[in-house]
């Protein structure tokens, strides 16, 4: 669990939930106080839609910059050869 927050996959909240789940009687406790929570707020609901949609984002992004990619190296493509034929035109 150490390992996970220092990599940045777990929170220090998750971290102190895990901690405090895992001790008995007072883990019962706390993991039904966060059922009820969740059931009040639906956090985690909210949590997991904001994320599908970063994920959808960066999918959006991630094939905008491909797209851009490629016609810069079309452009690139385009030009050499314009040049080149220019350059055999003045020959």
């Amino acid at each position: 669990m150490n390992q996970a927050l220092k990599e940045g996959k777990v929170t220090g909240e998750e971290m102190a939930r895990g901690i405090a789940t895992s001790i008995p009687v007072l883990g019962d406790f706390v993991a039904g106080f966060l059922n009820v929570r969740e059931l009040l707020t639906g956090e985690k609901a909210e949590i997991e839609a904001i994320k599908k949609e970063a994920e959808e984002t960066l999918k959006v992004s991630e094939a905008q910059v491909k797209v851009a990619q490629t016609y810069r190296d079309t452009l690139r493509e385009v030009g050499t050869a314009s040049a080149k034929a220019n350059l055999a035109a003045w020959a």
